[in-house]
């Protein structure tokens, strides 16, 4: 057999699924309360580090060194076998696309941002910058003030766009030349931020790996926290912010007195290297317990807009990358009508403009529907307590965007989980001709298999999946809403728009898994 890329079009669940799956949504939807709620002891943690000599191993520099330098080996492979393989069969497209990118959503959401604990591209940057790794040297970097325009997620924002057009549009997953060149790019940014600027800005501010991991992080049920805040109140030298003699300081200027979200947060494990008190804790607890009504010092504030456009963007680049692999967006059997093809007939011949028309309209639609059910939810319950008139709809607008974070998260999963189980198998067969020249060193080149799991199985793992996440968003929504108003009717009113804002997007998550998806599966 030849060597290439097949079209395969895995079937959707069945419209019974999707009933069942839209009723449980409805029922989530009206049984969780306020009341229900409260009842939720977010505060019950478990350090999981407790232990003196697995608190030691953590502080030793080769426990974030020694994973990095592995995957620094495995990224430099990956470059070049993009740039030197087969452009048909490759290692590049489908490490980077079919393992590593359809695992990201699940290992952050079960572990933490773990990808930045053994991110390649920082980890090249330490070994350039900070070579010896086994102790603390003065990092190599001009250190030069962080422009304002940088201080924000707007880059990341924007880089995330232009990743995914790249993925779903220019067509990355079947070209391992652009892959590479996407991978070291990233790798070039990390390099020049850090020999410009002090800390890690790029992973704070532009990775865009860095800051899905960031917010989807604020589910997972892991956390880095102090044990005892009254010891990091009384604390003077914040060695967690500030480095000490053995470690570096917070990359990301973290301080365990105030941290209370996972957002931007690397897991670099400096904080637990540095603090002289050992309080340091990596603590086990519910997931979403970061997403409350915004405080500092015990008030409310407005929040981040650019957190919440980046909440947004990612909701509907997530839903927009399902829809975009249906039958319904772009139907290759003859004489099937769908989206691609009437924009092909009504707009251009030009299948990137048509499809980078459909994406702007998609994500706007859905930015438009987010702002007028936050422009609702304030005509109905009013100014958040202790916000001004003026400040009502942005704090609202703001805050209301985290518990949808579930959802994007949901359907990002059970979409992926479709990748996994019928593109995985043929990763195997790559490993052992990662090159595409004919070699078989596993002696698994002929192994493609059958997909992972029946189509049944993954239809039922989808929708509970998809309900799961739904379930969280409604608790969450009644969270961050009865924190935002003392007024138990001004709570509820203020979170109706939302429900239904998420009842509307878990039903559109449904839809996209009952409809048959386009596959792309390497063969040899």
């Amino acid at each position: 057999m030849m060597k290439g890329t097949m079209s395969h079009v895995m079937d959707g669940a069945p419209l019974w699924f999707f009933l069942l799956g839209a009723l449980l949504v409805l029922s989530v939807t009206f049984f969780v309360t306020d009341k229900f709620v409260k009842k939720i002891n977010w505060s019950k943690k478990i350090n999981l580090i407790g232990n003196k000599k697995i608190y030691r191993l953590i502080k030793w520099r080769g426990f974030q060194a020694i994973p990095q330098l592995a995957t620094v080996a495995l990224f430099c492979f990956t470059i070049f076998a993009g740039l030197f393989g087969d452009e048909q069969v490759n290692f590049a497209t489908s490490l980077v696309w079919t393992v590593w990118w359809a695992w990201l959503a699940i290992t952050v959401t079960l572990f933490g941002p773990v990808p930045c604990f053994l991110c390649p591209w920082d980890g090249l940057t330490n070994l350039l910058t900070r070579f010896p790794l086994y102790r603390k040297v003065t990092e190599i970097s001009l250190n030069n003030n962080v422009p304002k325009y940088l201080k924000n997620l707007f880059p990341a924002i924007f880089l995330f766009i232009i990743f995914t057009w790249l993925e779903l549009i220019y067509g990355a997953t079947k070209n391992p030349k652009v892959t590479a060149y996407m991978g070291i790019a990233m790798a070039m940014g990390a390099l020049i931020f850090v020999l410009l600027f002090p800390k890690k800005v790029f992973c704070k501010y532009i990775c865009l790996v860095g800051r899905i991991s960031g917010l989807y992080s604020n589910l997972a049920p892991v956390e880095i926290r102090s044990k005892k805040p009254e010891v990091c109140a009384s604390c003077r030298s914040e060695e967690c912010l500030n480095g000490s003699k053995k470690s570096y300081p917070c990359p990301t200027g973290l301080s365990l007195k105030s941290v209370s979200e996972a957002t931007f947060c690397i897991q670099c494990t400096e904080c637990i290297k540095g603090c002289p008190y050992e309080n340091v804790g990596f603590n086990l607890r519910l997931p979403g317990s970061d997403i409350k009504a915004k405080m500092e010092n015990g008030k409310l504030v407005v929040g981040r807009i650019d957190e919440a456009w980046m909440m947004i963007t990612m909701l509907a680049l997530t839903l927009f990358h399902g829809l975009g692999m249906t039958t319904v967006w772009e139907n290759f059997a003859p004489g099937e009508m769908s989206i691609m093809r009437f924009l092909a007939v009504h707009l251009s011949d030009n299948r990137m403009l048509n499809s980078t028309f459909g994406i702007v309209c998609f994500c706007g639609l859905l930015a438009l529907l987010y702002s007028l059910s936050s422009m609702w939810a304030k005509k109905l319950a009013g100014v958040p307590d202790g916000f001004q008139e003026k400040d009502g709809f942005r704090a609202l607008f703001i805050q209301l965007s985290f518990p949808l974070l579930p959802t994007t998260v949901a359907y990002h999963i059970a979409h992926n989980l479709g990748h996994i189980v019928m593109e995985g198998f043929t990763f195997l067969a790559i490993m052992s001709d990662p090159l595409g020249r004919g070699a078989d060193y596993l002696g698994t080149k002929d192994f493609l298999g059958v997909g992972m799991l029946s189509g049944s199985t993954l239809w039922v793992l989808q929708v509970a999946i998809i309900i799961l996440g739904h379930a969280l968003s409604i608790i969450l929504t009644h969270r961050v809403v009865t924190g935002l108003y003392s007024d138990k009717k001004k709570a509820r009113l203020a979170a109706f728009p939302m429900l239904i804002m998420s009842m509307i997007l878990s039903v559109l998550a449904l839809t996209l898994s009952c409809i048959d998806m386009n596959m792309r599966m390497t063969y040899f």
